[in-house]
């Protein structure tokens, strides 16, 4: 029991064992199958007992363990005495079932897989010195595969291994110490599996017989079986982004271990998804650096082999992705290699190993370098640039990192006393938010100031201490600004909270001609900063609101044609997004906002007036694109110079008169006329009636006619899609008659007649000799409320105005020689 307690403890320091998913000491933790009775489990050990062969004699479990190409399988061994003949057993076999793998007891080979360490005597003898262990492995009903043997000594405790290395090799091994580091002469062996070799080995068997004489038989014991499936440690780092076609991507690291000697490496790489491997010429090393400057993207693996037992692995794979980063070209750009340049002001920064340092940084004091840039700025820019600091003193730090100036004053304040400078500026400054050496309040913020205006800022991204970000001051239009921190070089992934838009004063110059690093706010002297800033560049911007099309004239009252957007709005690179909102105008200066137009293309309703529209794109921040402009106009109808015929009622004192248009121009909202009455007799001013608009017909209502006056009625119409027209006539009043145009109208007595007048509501026109082609009534407004066309031959036409209000109501009768009106009252 003490060398059971001994073994334990030894095998707690095994990599396999400690991982080990199957375990079992014969105590027993699991459940075994007994066939035969030559091998039993007695006192924490599976005992062979005279063994005999002849008869299938084992053991075996389902041990649970989901098994994969890489696996291990140890066991602790010893025999102490053989029969004659020489034994041929199988200490540990993983099978496909729980038949035994050699045959069953008729010596018939069974239909199933193994791999197993067998107890061999190479010579059919029980000469010890022949009794070898070797790996071997049964594919279905083929025969064995083994390895060559490796000699055991009665009496002696073996450490073995059995191993499936990869989809078709295998290896087995024999150790001198529970460690398992010492191998025993001529160990290991390897061996081959067969081909499309399963995965599928379930069980775990221990005693199982291959075929011989019954003389075979074998006393011995094992212990401690345990089981491993394991991934192989061939794992390689890592994934990345970079730039098309200036990236460098990082070397692959590798955490690949193997205790397999005279180990050699291919890198392969694949540009189609993995379909396709092709090795790398010369990229033969445990770790691979890609090269720089990639187009494409690309997947890589790496190859493990092993020239011992000829395995192979192949690691996990990775992906070097491509993107467009900015793709700006530098206007301006600089290194800080050398500081020639640049003009100091102040003690606390300097130019050195490259970078531009603030060492140790105070406020209270204008500390800066700046430089002409030597660019001719638009409203729109880009300022890129790399950042990090390590220190900061108390009262927390209130430093510009960067700032563009139309002169080279500090843009803050003068040096003594503190008083704002006359100078505009756009800033990236380093600040914190409550004057506290707090980390948490150290904030990356960006800015604009006009002449000795307040400062505008945005709300600020958060920096940590001692991490390298790469900042980007952007003014994006005359308006908008944005900051923006980065966590990559290539300006992909954004830290928290970034970016950040701002405000800039409509009056900031884009003379912005200097650059400036180090210029500080006002604060108090123990405010200082030490960091580095690195690798200017100033970039100008192309931003399009992009292009519609295109101008059309079109009938009025007729939607046109869909307004297809020829170019979308687009700025430097992919990075910038847009979204849309359409407007229109009729004067092309004042703009409204079209309802949820908000795509790529607009389709314009029926128009009625010439109509201008452009797409405006809202970008970044808000800022605003716009399109070009395109005009709908339109093609109006000739004038309308409608005839038109009246009905007076020329008693003196009446007031009303109506007329009929012919034909009727009424368009809805869109027809708008009036009547002019002009008294000739009388030769007083015209009267008219502005508000005549959308009827048809319509009356003249509040106008008195005198008996023997003369009058003209002009009718004049517009539509919104017609040019304006206009017909007139003269009326005469007469006691009992009326004259139009010269010409006698109802010169006769009329032979109609209305009743019961006055009416409840219902009352019959009585047309008897009469020819007639329209009835009209209407109300005392003037207002048409029913109107008729009289059939010919018919005399009785019956009327209903119960739904209107009591009141007068005029009847007229449209004849071939003009109106006939009729006075109704309802009552």
């Amino acid at each position: 029991m003490k060398k059971k307690l001994m073994t334990i403890v030894s095998c707690l320091f095994l990599s396999w064992s400690s991982n080990a998913q199957f375990y079992e000491n014969f105590s027993p933790l699991y459940t075994w199958t007994q066939v035969g009775s030559d091998i039993t489990v007695s006192g924490t050990q599976a005992k062979y007992t005279n063994c005999a062969d002849g008869i299938s004699n084992r053991i075996y479990t389902n041990h649970g363990v989901t098994l994969t190409d890489n696996w291990v399988l140890d066991i602790d061994f010893q025999f102490t005495a053989v029969g004659t003949g020489g034994p041929g057993h199988h200490i540990a076999s993983v099978t496909a079932g729980t038949l035994d793998p050699v045959s069953d007891n008729s010596y018939v080979a069974t239909n199933q897989s193994a791999i197993a360490m067998m107890f061999y005597s190479t010579n059919h003898t029980n000469t010890p010195s022949t009794f070898e262990l070797i790996g071997t492995s049964k594919n279905g009903s083929s025969s064995w595969t083994n390895s060559a043997g490796i000699v055991l000594a009665s009496s002696k405790t073996y450490y073995l291994r059995l191993e499936r290395l990869d989809a078709t090799h295998a290896r087995i091994s024999a150790f001198s110490d529970a460690a398992r580091t010492v191998h025993v002469a001529n160990s290991p062996q390897c061996f081959n599996l067969g081909s499309h070799f399963t995965n599928n080995l379930p069980v775990i068997q221990h005693g199982n017989t291959c075929w011989g004489w019954v003389d075979r038989s074998l006393t011995g014991w094992i212990d401690n079986t345990r089981l491993t499936a394991y991934t192989t440690s061939e794992i390689i780092a890592g994934n990345q982004q970079v730039c098309s076609g200036t990236g460098n991507p990082v070397a692959f690291t590798s955490t690949a271990t193997s205790n397999n000697p005279n180990t050699s490496y291919q890198w392969q790489s694949s540009t189609d998804g993995g379909a396709t491997w092709t090795d790398i010429v010369s990229a033969t090393s445990l770790t691979y650096d890609p090269p720089a400057g990639p187009t494409q993207t690309t997947l890589y693996r790496r190859i493990t082999k092993h020239s011992t037992c000829l395995d192979q692995h192949i690691s996990n794979t990775l992906t070097v992705s491509i993107v467009e980063c900015n793709s700006l070209t530098c206007d301006y750009s600089n290194d800080f290699s050398s500081s020639a340049n640049w003009t100091t002001v102040g003690t606390g920064v300097t130019i050195s190993g490259g970078t531009f340092n603030y060492n140790t940084c105070p406020d209270a004091a204008s500390i800066r370098m700046h430089t002409n840039h030597g660019v001719s700025l638009s409203n729109s820019w880009r300022l890129d640039f790399d950042f990090r600091y390590t220190a900061v003193g108390t009262g927390g730090p209130g430093h510009h990192l960067a700032s563009l100036t139309a002169g080279t004053l500090d843009p803050t304040s003068t040096a003594s006393p503190w008083a704002a400078t006359n100078q505009d500026a756009v800033f990236a400054m380093f600040g914190s938010t409550n004057h506290t050496n707090n980390p948490a309040t150290f904030m990356l913020m960006g800015g604009s100031k006009n002449n000795a205006d307040p400062w505008i800022t945005s709300l600020g991204i958060l920096l940590t201490q001692n991490t390298q970000y790469y900042i980007t001051l952007e003014r994006l239009d005359q308006t908008h600004g944005r900051i923006s921190a980065y966590s990559d070089a290539a300006r992909l992934n954004h830290i928290a909270n970034s970016p950040q838009c701002f405000d800039i004063d409509q009056n900031v110059t884009s003379n912005l001609s200097v650059l400036q690093h180090g210029n500080t706010s006002w604060g108090g002297s123990d405010r200082n900063l030490t960091g580095t800033i690195d690798n200017d560049c100033l970039s100008l911007l192309d931003f399009t609101g992009g292009k519609i099309g295109k101008d059309q004239k079109v009938p009025c009252g007729t939607a046109p044609g869909s307004i297809l957007s020829t170019a979308p709005a687009s700025g430097p690179n992919s990075s910038y997004t847009f979204t849309y909102q359409w407007q229109s105008s009729t004067d092309n200066i004042n703009w409204t906002n079209i309802s949820a137009a908000n795509s790529l293309n607009y389709s314009p309703p029926l128009l009625y007036v010439t109509t201008y529209y452009r797409r405006v794109a809202i970008g970044p921040c808000g800022m605003l694109l716009f399109s070009n402009t395109v005009v709908k106009s339109m093609s109006l109808n000739a004038a309308l110079d409608s005839e038109f015929s009246v009905s007076v009622n020329c008693q003196t004192g009446q007031s009303n008169f109506s007329a009929t248009a012919t034909p009727n121009v009424n368009s809805g909202t869109n027809f708008h006329g009036n009547w002019t009455i002009t008294d000739l007799t009388a030769g007083t001013p015209p009267t008219t009636n502005p508000a005549w608009e959308n009827c048809g017909p319509c009356t003249f209502s509040g106008y008195s006619f005198v008996q023997g006056h003369t009058y003209q009625i002009t009718y004049t119409v517009q539509d919104t899609c017609t040019v304006q027209g206009s017909s007139s006539h003269t009326v005469t009043c007469y006691a009992g008659l009326v004259t139009q145009d010269g010409k006698e109208v109802n010169s006769r007595p009329s032979n109609s007649v209305v009743y019961p007048n006055p009416t409840s509501g219902v009352f019959t026109i009585d047309l008897t000799d009469l020819t007639a082609d329209q009835i009209l009534i209407y109300n005392a407004q003037g207002r048409v409320v029913q109107s008729i066309a009289v059939s010919e031959g018919k005399i009785r036409h019956h009327f209903d105005l119960s739904n209107q209000p009591n009141g007068m109501y005029l009847v007229t009768i449209r004849t071939q020689d003009g109106f006939i009106t009729h006075k109704l009252i309802k009552e």
